[in-house]
């Protein structure tokens, strides 16, 4: 199972520096002033979780405060651009466990953290 978190988790913080390019396309001031602060989030996490890879309350932990700031961020955001952010807030609140009985929770995390930052992405774009 860790094996197995531990590649979700590398590939949820590859899927975070991969959305860092598309934010260079953000279109009006409010909405690209959200999209670099979700930048910053993201980037945050992402050393937060490259560092603690082995540490899964670490990363628990990152993953419970990237998803408090993604809230925080959609609170003064508007429209498509705040559900966005709320739905990525949404897919990282959640704690992994390694000794889970179900194998496919690390998976789930990972795809639905995918799917919210390319959506981010483009609501970014």
């Amino acid at each position: 199972m860790f094996n197995v978190l531990s590649r979700r988790l590398l590939a949820v913080a590859a899927a975070s520096v991969a959305f860092m390019g598309l934010t260079t396309a953000c279109s009006a001031v409010d909405t690209a002033a959200t999209c670099s602060e979700a930048t910053k989030i993201l980037q945050d996490y992402t050393s937060q979780v490259t560092s603690n890879i082995g540490d899964l309350d670490a990363v628990n932990k990152a993953n419970k405060e990237m998803s408090d700031k993604f809230k925080a961020l959609a609170s003064q955001a508007d429209g498509e651009l705040a559900t966005v952010l709320n739905d990525v807030a949404t897919s990282f609140d959640t704690s992994l466990d390694a000794d889970s009985a179900d194998p496919n929770a690390a998976l789930e995390f990972g795809k639905n953290a995918q799917e919210a930052l390319t959506k981010l992405g483009k609501a970014c774009s």
